[in-house]
C-alpha cells in the first residue's frame, strides 16, 4: 500500500484506507454504544471496504514495474565525443537491489503499519465516543474494540 508507482492508485489506496479507519471508529461506536441494529451495515460496508482495499493493493502491485538492473545512460548533458553518461553494470545492479527493497518495504511493512495504526486509532476513537455517551449494550455485554469486520 501507498506505493509511488501511481499517483491515482496512491490516492485511492488513501481514500480506501481513510474510510477503513472512519468505518471502524463507526462500528467501534455503535457496538459498544448498544446500536446493533445499525452495526450490521457498518460491518458489512467494513468487509467491503477490505475487499476493495486488498484488490486494490493487488492491482498496485501488477502495476508497479520490476526493477531493471540494465545500466541506465544519461543523455541530457552529453560530453564532446556526444556519448551519453552510463552506469556501470555494478551500479545498475546496485541500483536495482535498492529499488526493489524499497518496494517490499513500503508495500509489506510500512503499507500494513500505517494501516494497522489508522484502524487501531479509528476504533480507539469510536470507543472513547461509546465511552462518553455513557450508553451501554442492551445485552450488558463487555465494550471492546472492534478491529475490521469481526463482531
Amino acid at each position: 500500500m501507498l506505493l509511488p508507482h501511481d499517483d491515482g492508485m496512491a490516492v485511492a489506496q488513501w481514500i480506501v484506507l481513510a474510510l477503513t479507519v472512519v468505518a471502524t471508529a463507526v462500528a467501534t461506536y455503535l457496538h459498544n454504544d448498544g446500536h446493533d441494529r445499525a452495526l450490521k451495515p457498518v460491518l458489512v460496508a467494513v468487509a467491503v471496504i477490505g475487499a476493495v482495499g486488498t484488490g486494490l493493493f493487488w492491482i498496485g502491485e501488477l502495476i508497479t514495474p520490476l526493477p531493471s538492473a540494465v545500466p541506465q545512460c544519461d543523455w541530457s548533458d552529453l560530453g564532446d565525443d556526444l556519448s551519453p553518461h552510463c552506469e556501470s553494470s555494478e551500479d545498475a545492479v546496485r541500483r536495482a537491489a535498492g529499488e526493489s527493497g524499497d518496494h517490499v518495504l513500503s508495500s509489506f511493512v510500512i503499507g500494513p503499519t500505517v494501516e494497522f495504526v489508522g484502524v487501531s486509532a479509528g476504533a480507539a476513537v469510536g470507543w472513547l465516543l461509546a465511552k462518553a455517551s455513557r450508553r451501554k449494550p442492551t445485552d450488558r455485554r463487555e465494550g471492546r474494540i472492534l478491529m475490521d469486520d469481526e463482531a
